[in-house]
């Protein structure tokens, strides 16, 4: 029966999608831009200061938002999460979720869950990822009202938006 449940993912263009990379010792998350896409990945890539390896010479990668161990999500909406790890196996641990998933290097696993009260919740990882692994304590998922995130993600959108002389 849970194998049944869990394969069966809600459609992405009705839900929130979020791409998690987990790092020693941190969580970074990534969303789609205003244009609804996810700009190309590459691993290649992937530095210091650009964890998902985004090619930012793809138009759809310009206004992608990327926010560090905070999450944000509307309530009584699917959420997807692709779940991946940097460095070392990690494990996504939502508790009040009951969503807990293994963050593997050079996988993107997804995941699911309807967030049904509003309000912030702590993120932990559930693997020893090393000796900084008690930090891994320090993400959060900040439930929304439908409008508080229309706000959140557009002050993001704002913000991640090339300027007009950029072309």
């Amino acid at each position: 029966l849970w194998a049944k449940a869990v394969d069966k993912f809600p459609p992405a263009n009705e839900s929130t999608v979020v791409y998690v990379q987990a790092q020693q010792f941190a969580w970074n998350f990534l969303y789609p831009g205003s244009d609804g896409q996810f700009g190309h990945m590459d691993m290649n890539l992937v530095s210091a200061t650009n964890v998902f390896g985004l090619d930012t010479m793809d138009v759809s990668a310009k206004d992608d938002v990327q926010t560090l161990n905070e999450i944000h999500v509307p309530v009584n909406k699917p959420v997807i999460l692709y779940v991946s790890s940097r460095d070392v196996i990690h494990s996504l641990k939502i508790i009040s979720m009951r969503v807990c998933q293994d963050a593997i290097p050079g996988l993107r696993v997804p995941c699911w869950f309807v967030p049904t009260k509003v309000g912030r919740y702590q993120i932990n990882c559930a693997q020893l990822c090393g000796s900084g692994h008690a930090y891994m304590t320090g993400g959060f998922l900040v439930v929304d009202t439908p409008e508080d995130y229309q706000k959140w993600i557009q002050a993001k959108y704002a913000a991640a938006a090339p300027p007009a002389s950029y072309e």
